[in-house]
């Protein structure tokens, strides 16, 4: 993978499940970019499956990811359900909807005290 140009096909980037370690071997800044660049490709597509090339831990990590960003552009604290941090998601999209709306009786649904504090405010 060092020196090579990683292909936007989901064909020619994932292929199995590791392919960092299959392409890069011990290499570590190689496994490092190999991995960061996955992350940014699923997260862009919202395509889970392109998460499959990572550690089982680090497919986890992306998949809320992609989750997390379609909950935040949908403004539906539904889509945070399953989220490791599903309040913290609830609690931002909250915030997000007061700044659109300047709508202050949204403040006293978010659930940390903090951030309900700087809710209200603004």
């Amino acid at each position: 993978m060092r020196g090579q140009s990683v292909d936007n096909t989901p064909a020619g980037i994932i292929e199995n499940q590791d392919v960092c370690a299959k392409n890069c071997g011990n290499d570590v800044l190689c496994l490092e970019s190999c991995k960061s660049a996955l992350l940014n490709q699923a997260s862009v597509s919202g395509d889970a499956g392109k998460c499959s090339g990572l550690s089982d831990e680090e497919e986890k990590i992306c998949v809320e990811r992609i989750q997390f960003n379609s909950a935040l552009s949908s403004g539906n604290v539904e889509n945070c359900n399953g989220l490791s941090f599903a309040q913290n998601c609830k609690d931002l999209i909250l915030y997000n909807k007061m700044l659109v709306s300047n709508d202050k009786g949204i403040c006293s649904g978010i659930s940390d005290e903090k951030m309900r504090g700087k809710c209200e405010e603004v």
